[in-house]
């Protein structure tokens, strides 16, 4: 059976990232590091990687402790949590989503360390759960957010149309399941992914239909306005009429909803999100036509802003400061082919007064508890 083995304290983290603001990512990061210095599990260290790597994506950057970076914490507790746990399918998952974040700064090679444990992470939960065809609802979930979120970083490696398939694949599992304890939930975010990758081939309008059901939930994130503004200032490049002002709408909707999560406390205070930030927070390899697709998207809605500091050089930084990335590619990773799918279908909004549906990508399910919700204050991602 997957089971996760947080400390008390990493629940409390968990609860603490609920807003993913960067008063929230605060607090996360003080709780886990209780949680460290005590009798932490490995799902507990890999917890603390997830915590670090939101703290960089996110543009934040108050997680320069101990001589290191954010990115460079991340890997730090991503490595423990493999030393003790090499056979945790959380484990695999999480040192896979924080190499994905580290790639960019730090090489390429580290990429292709994220496509090594997310495999790991499939292969055990198909191992241990007998998925796809065996598992609870639970255990299904989990199958579908690793797999979701590693079809996520095919996008950042320039294969969006396998992406797409892929996502689309995963969602249609257990469309027919007719024995609902076993039937998992679709997470919004997932259709988030889809539609991410559906904007990178130009598919401006199939990313417009898929996100637009998102915005009815009452704790829609801001991932959702960013991709949407972007898919609609691409719709008005290609002359449709209106799409402009949507675009319009939607980013500034965006900047309130980011301006409005400090609550007035400067300390608090999220950055102002640029083309710039984005770009040095997010995934892409420098120089790749993916990453120049995203740049001119990003470019019809976001002030052009300045990159982040390389954390390669940072002052903050002690062990390793000045040494440069590896830029060695990754060994391939043989795939198979995906098969076309149909596209997946946005779910429908909920109407006035239901209960909340729009989360961020989860850290984890836990049979016992609700998920941790998603980043409410986030730019794009995800996961």
């Amino acid at each position: 059976m997957s089971v996760l083995k947080f400390s008390r304290g990493t629940v409390i983290a968990f609860k603490a990232m609920e807003q993913y603001s960067r008063a929230q990512n605060r607090l996360a990061r003080q709780e886990i590091r209780k949680v460290l210095a005590k009798n932490p599990t490995p799902q507990d260290y890999a917890v603390a990687a997830r915590i670090y790597t939101e703290d960089w994506r996110n543009g934040w950057f108050d997680g320069f402790e101990d001589g290191l970076s954010p990115i460079g914490n991340s890997k730090q507790f991503a490595k423990m949590a493999q030393r003790a746990g090499a056979q945790d399918w959380y484990v695999q998952w999480k040192f896979a989503y924080a190499m994905k974040f580290r790639a960019r700064w730090k090489g390429w090679g580290e990429m292709g360390l994220a496509d090594a444990a997310y495999q790991r992470s499939i292969d055990l939960l198909e191992k241990v759960c007998g998925l796809p065809k065996g598992g609870n609802a639970v255990e299904r979930g989990h199958y579908l957010d690793v797999l979701i979120d590693r079809a996520e970083s095919w996008i950042y490696q320039g294969w969006a149309d396998g992406a797409a398939a892929e996502i689309a694949r995963a969602m249609a599992l257990y469309s027919n399941e007719k024995d609902h304890a076993k039937k998992p939930a679709l997470e919004p975010w997932y259709y988030w992914a889809f539609a991410f990758a559906l904007h990178q081939q130009d598919r401006h309008v199939e990313a417009c239909n898929t996100l637009e059901p998102l915005l009815g939930a009452k704790d829609a994130n801001n991932d959702i306005r960013l991709l949407l503004a972007l898919s609609y200032a691409r719709r008005a490049q290609n002359g449709e009429a209106g799409m402009k002002q949507k675009a319009a709408d939607t980013i500034a909707e965006f900047h309130k909803r980011r301006d409005a999560m400090s609550m007035g406390i400067a300390a608090d205070k999220e950055p102002r999100w640029t083309v710039q930030l984005e770009l040095g927070c997010g995934a892409f390899l420098p120089g790749s036509p993916g990453e120049a697709h995203w740049t001119e998207s990003l470019r019809l809605v976001l002030e052009e802003g300045k990159p982040p500091a390389d954390p390669n050089q940072g002052p903050k930084l002690g062990r390793g400061a000045g040494k440069k990335a590896s830029a060695a590619a990754p060994t391939p990773v043989a795939r198979k082919p995906a098969k076309k799918k149909p596209a997946a279908k946005a779910p429908k909004a909920k109407k006035a007064g239901a209960k909340k549906v729009v989360k961020k990508k989860s850290a984890a399910r836990k049979p016992a508890r609700k998920a941790a919700k998603k980043k409410a204050a986030r730019k794009s991602s995800r996961r």
